[in-house]
C-alpha cells in the first residue's frame, strides 16, 4: 500500500511533537544549552544531544546531569529548560502552515487526530494554542501520563485508546529511531520525518520534512 492510499485507509493519526509535527530540535537544543549554562554546568558536547533524541525530556535531563556529575536535580534544570523554551518557542511559527492544513483536513474527513510525545504538557500546550491547535489538547499523551517513555509503546497505546482507535488502524509520524520503535511495537504504521537514519530504517515511508509528508497527505484526503 503505498503513503496516500495508508492516509485514506487509517482512522485514526498520531504524531510526535519535537521534531515533528513541531519544527523545533534547534530550539530545544539551544534551550538545554541555556538551562545548563544557568545551572553553570558544562555545555552541550558535540553530538550530545543529538544521541538523545527520541528520549523524553525527562530522560534528556537526567542523562545530561548523569555526564556532569552534577548534584542539581532534574527538576532544577528542566525549571530553566522550560523558561528558555517559552521564551525562544513564542511566536516562532514552529509548526508549519502544510502541517496545521492537514490536521484540519484529517479532523473534517472525520479522522481522529492525537499527539504522543516525550515533552511536558506545559512545553506542548502554547504552541498548539498559539498555531490555533488546541483541539488537539485532549487527545494528548506527554510524558507525565506515562510510566515510561520511548522506545516503550506505552504511550501510544494509551493514544489509541484515547482516539477510540485500535492500534492496526493508527498512522503515526515520528522523527526518530526510539519513536518509530515505539510506534511498531505497539502495532501501528509509522512515518519517518527528517534525517535520522535510524527511523528511517524501521518505518514503512519517510519525507525530508513534516511539511513534505503533509503535502503528500493532503493529496491523499
Amino acid at each position: 500500500m503505498d503513503f496516500e492510499e495508508q492516509v485514506r485507509s487509517v482512522s485514526a493519526i498520531i504524531f510526535d511533537f519535537n521534531g515533528t509535527m513541531s519544527n523545533d530540535e534547534s530550539v530545544l537544543e539551544k534551550s538545554y544549552s541555556i538551562a545548563l549554562k544557568g545551572l553553570n554546568l558544562e555545555p552541550l558536547g558535540e553530538g550530545e544531544y543529538e544521541a538523545l533524541l527520541g528520549l523524553s525530556d525527562l530522560d534528556i535531563s537526567q542523562n545530561l546531569l548523569a555526564n556532569r556529575h552534577s548534584s542539581h536535580s532534574v527538576e532544577d534544570l528542566l525549571e530553566k529548560l522550560t523558561e528558555a523554551y517559552l521564551t525562544l518557542s513564542r511566536g516562532a511559527s514552529l509548526i508549519g502552515s502544510y502541517t496545521v492544513k492537514l490536521i484540519n483536513e484529517l479532523q473534517s474527513h472525520g479522522k481522529q487526530v492525537g499527539v504522543v510525545t516525550g515533552t511536558f504538557r506545559k512545553l506542548l500546550e502554547p504552541v498548539l494554542k498559539e498555531n490555533d491547535l488546541g483541539s488537539l489538547l485532549p487527545y494528548t499523551v506527554t510524558i507525565e501520563d506515562v510510566s515510561r517513555g520511548k522506545p516503550s509503546p506505552e504511550g501510544f497505546i494509551q493514544g489509541a485508546r484515547i482516539l477510540g482507535a485500535v492500534p492496526p488502524d493508527v498512522l503515526v509520524f515520528e522523527d526518530s529511531g526510539a519513536g518509530i520503535k515505539a510506534a511498531r511495537a505497539a502495532g501501528m504504521g509509522t512515518v519517518a520525518i527528517g534525517p535520522n537514519e535510524k527511523a528511517k530504517c524501521f518505518a514503512e515511508y519517510s519525507f525530508a520534512s513534516m511539511e513534505k509528508a503533509a503535502q503528500a497527505a493532503l493529496r491523499a484526503l
